[in-house]
């Protein structure tokens, strides 16, 4: 999994982007680590790989934001495995951290709405 999270950094990307830190990879691994858990704390691995996102966004000097495939799994698992209040928990964390962060990188509304529309499909049964 870390290797597909971290394809974005290895791969030739624009000159202007930062290259990838230590710092990057560190943060991303903390994307990855809690999947191991996802199908016995699904929401708690859910709001972790969320927090570890917001902090890779807001503290890693980067080259863009990792592949969002730890926040679809454990969402995936939170709508297959969870109980009714905690599915709502999961969506609703999900759905203002999805927007929050797709939305500082861009004016336009159709990245967060894709966004938005990926872990919905994420999220169904």
């Amino acid at each position: 999994m870390q290797a597909a999270v971290t394809m974005p950094f290895v791969v030739p990307c624009a000159p202007e982007l930062p290259r990838a830190t230590w710092t990057s990879y560190g943060l991303t691994t903390l994307l990855v680590l809690p999947l191991a858990a996802r199908r016995r704390a699904a929401l708690t691995v859910l709001v972790a790989v969320l927090a570890a996102g917001g902090l890779y966004k807001f503290a890693a000097d980067g080259p863009g934001r990792p592949l969002p495939y730890t926040g679809l799994m454990p969402f995936h698992t939170v709508a297959e495995l969870s109980s009714p209040p905690e599915r709502i928990a999961g969506a609703l964390v999900t759905a203002v951290a999805v927007p929050v962060s797709t939305g500082l990188d861009s004016i336009d509304l159709r990245e967060p709405l894709s966004s938005l529309f990926v872990f919905a499909a994420a999220g169904s049964p």
